[in-house]
């Protein structure tokens, strides 16, 4: 109800967070999109190392745009970084912004490796997004076999046993 031209749309507690989430997934595109745009102006010991980088980078872009696309619908898509100002922006449709994200996750999952520092992207967090935009795509199959690649990566134990306050009540 508040999402009108002259709706309350502060970073309050008495309105919405519309504002926040809108500008917090615009403000780490726009970081992920430095990356990506400037990662050949870097020096890489590796091919290896530099697309890992870019796969992390690709992996936030992706993150922000699910969420805005889950959250708004069609928003503006920026998959390059602004160098100067930019009064033009329209909206790109959800599936389309999502078929982007799919093909970048893609590539992530291929070079992002899992053995990394807590609170770094790991190949599992590229997989389990890449599931999600599977899944919101419709590509059933597609979702399966990324979620598979967690599954069955042995990196990540699954819960075999009931645990917490009600695991004498499972039967």
């Amino acid at each position: 109800l508040q999402i009108t031209p002259d709706g309350a749309m502060a970073d309050d507690a008495d309105h919405a967070k519309i504002q926040f989430y809108w500008r917090e997934g615009y403000r780490g595109i726009k970081y992920a999109n430095t990356v990506i745009t400037r990662i050949d102006d870097a020096e890489f010991d590796s091919d290896e190392e530099k697309n890992a980088i870019l796969g992390q980078a690709y992996f936030h872009r992706a993150l922000r745009y699910y969420r805005l696309t889950h959250q708004f619908g069609d928003v503006p898509a920026l998959m390059v970084e602004l160098t100067e100002p930019k009064l033009d922006f329209y909206s790109t449709k959800r599936d389309v912004i999502l078929q982007q994200l799919k093909t970048d996750l893609e590539f992530a999952q291929e070079w992002v490796p899992d053995n990394v520092n807590k609170g770094e992207v790991s190949k599992g967090a590229v997989s389990h997004l890449l599931t999600k935009v599977n899944l919101a795509l419709g590509l059933f199959d597609d979702a399966i076999a990324s979620a598979s690649n967690v599954i069955n990566s042995g990196t990540y134990a699954l819960m075999k046993q009931p645990f917490g306050s009600t695991k004498k009540n499972v039967i």
